[in-house]
């Protein structure tokens, strides 16, 4: 499943107006099921326990709500170590996939990413895309 089309224009936004030509292309992924047994009618190619997007990778990470809507943008040196600060394991390496934070006022239910190539850019993607969507969360946030 692609990122709902308002968030991947903005990220096309950002790309053809802001980023530097020589620049390698963002590479964004799909959406990642972080409850697949919960979103049958709506399937991804990506789900828990699988690796993260970009993994390995400096960018941003998305994460949606059930309704595929933007609930925060926050960026990464790393996406896969800090997606695992957010969600783990419930038990043992078989088990479910659990929200380690208990505050999100909408329940998180998919997670994309867009990888950078330098990790300075992270930071100027993640306040381009806050400032152009507005998510929840980010909003909250900054209260």
């Amino acid at each position: 499943m692609k990122v709902p089309g308002q968030i991947q224009a903005v990220v096309e936004q950002y790309h053809n107006e802001w980023r530097h030509p020589r620049l390698e292309p963002l590479v964004c992924s799909d959406m990642y099921s972080l409850f697949p047994e919960r979103t049958v009618e709506t399937p991804t190619l990506l789900n828990w326990p699988a690796q993260w997007p970009n993994d390995d990778r400096p960018g941003v990470y998305l994460i949606f709500g059930a309704q595929r809507q933007l609930l925060y943008v926050g960026k990464s040196q790393w996406l896969g170590r800090r997606l695992t600060s957010y969600f783990c394991w419930s038990g043992d390496r078989n088990s479910a996939c659990r929200v380690v934070h208990s505050s999100w006022r909408t329940a998180p239910t998919f997670v994309a990413t867009a990888a950078v190539a330098e990790s300075f850019e992270a930071a100027a993607l993640e306040e381009f895309l806050i400032a152009r969507v507005n998510p929840e969360e980010n909003r909250l946030l900054l209260g």
